[in-house]
């Protein structure tokens, strides 16, 4: 008897297992994955690795006027930046040219060579080669308000031959108006030029003409230039074929206004 209602026993407890087995519930919650963070490790700071001074190749310096030098400071990380007027500059021979502001402005004090420098913390550029030569001394060919006029003049090929040889200049003061025509039976050209340009000119192998202030081409033409600084003003002609045959110059005209 005792077996069965051990038996009985034992199947209930089965039964109740397998009702609350039967009504419980399992709940997952989904969790989203969160990587690590990545590493926020950031690139050196580009470091100073030179400077360089422009221009490289400085037109001469006629005494008593100025060129302007500029620092360049470059980065390991190829990139640059102006440090113009945070270096320190300085000229090898401050009675030929020295500098007149803290800012790469040097100006031609007498005749000579000199090499120019740019300082930075650390560093110091490589020089460059400065001539400054002397002013020009010819006759004065015309004044202002005054006409300067030549004709049946002959200018030969080559660029170096220009024409007049000390070429035409007038001395301005204050605001001038200069127009310089001409007339040929061949090409020409023609340029309006400050004195630190035509010593340049002249001074040059190969007759080049880097800058100047008016210019024109042609066997006639006229070209004009608005003059606002108390300075000495060049006027030359040359052939425009450098190894063409000789111009016969008609009529040439420098008037100031």
């Amino acid at each position: 008897m005792k077996k069965i209602y051990l038996t009985i026993a034992i199947i209930l407890v089965l039964v109740a297992l397998s009702v609350y087995g039967c009504s419980s519930t399992t709940t997952i919650t989904n969790i989203p994955y969160t990587p690590p963070p990545a590493s926020t490790t950031l690139p050196p700071a580009p470091t100073l690795i030179s400077i360089t001074v422009t221009p490289s190749y400085p037109p001469n310096l006629t005494v008593g006027y100025t060129q302007q030098f500029t620092a360049t400071a470059i980065y390991s990380d190829g990139s640059t930046s102006d440090i113009t007027s945070q270096v320190t500059w300085n000229s090898s021979n401050a009675n030929a040219a020295t500098f007149v502001t803290s800012s790469g402005l040097v100006e031609g004090i007498s005749a000579g060579v000199v090499n120019i420098t740019a300082a930075f913390p650390g560093f110091v550029s490589a020089p460059i080669s400065l001539t400054v030569i002397p002013p020009n001394t010819p006759v004065p060919t015309t004044n202002p308000g005054t006409t300067w006029s030549t004709s049946s003049s002959v200018i030969n090929g080559g660029y170096s031959d220009y024409f007049p040889l000390n070429g035409a200049y007038i001395q301005v003061n204050g605001t001038k108006t200069l127009t310089m025509s001409w007339s040929a039976d061949g090409g020409l050209d023609c340029f309006i030029l400050t004195e630190n340009q035509f010593n340049n000119f002249k001074n040059d192998l190969f007759g080049i003409v880097s800058a100047w202030m008016a210019s024109g081409s042609g066997s006639n033409g006229t070209i004009t230039a608005v003059i606002q600084n108390t300075d000495t003003y060049y006027v030359v002609l040359r052939n425009t074929f450098a190894f063409g045959p000789s111009v016969k110059l008609y009529q040439a005209t420098l008037t100031a206004q």
